[in-house]
């Protein structure tokens, strides 16, 4: 089992409905209005794609062996108006 917390890197605060994927295998989820998500996985190496819109693409190589709480920490984009 995998834990997964998505927050804005700026603030610390939780991000809701941050779409998620982790490869190899094809799971995937959104995060809850907490921020969180839990994925049923096997242990092995994984990697985390995650977007939200206005934040810039997440990616990130884990051994989920090691870990089972992840935080995944989402940079904003910056806009000019």
């Amino acid at each position: 089992k995998l834990e997964l917390t998505a927050v804005d890197v700026s603030t610390s605060d939780r991000l809701s409905f941050v779409s998620g994927q982790l490869a190899p295998g094809g799971a995937s989820g959104s995060t809850d209005d907490k921020g969180n998500l839990t994925l049923r996985l096997t242990p092995a190496r994984y990697t985390i794609r995650a977007s939200f819109t206005g934040f810039t693409p997440y990616e990130k190589t884990l051994l989920l062996s090691d870990r089972r709480k992840f935080t995944v920490r989402m940079e904003p984009t910056a806009t000019d108006l």
